[in-house]
């Protein structure tokens, strides 16, 4: 996942990622 994150370079979809990263990070706090 965070490859393909990385991989992407235009500015909106760095937004998204961003967006994505917040998701991810809940679902992780979420579990530990």
């Amino acid at each position: 996942m965070y490859t393909t994150l990385i991989i992407r370079s235009s500015p909106l979809d760095l937004l998204d990622n961003l967006g994505q990263l917040r998701v991810s990070l809940r679902f992780w706090l979420h579990y530990l």
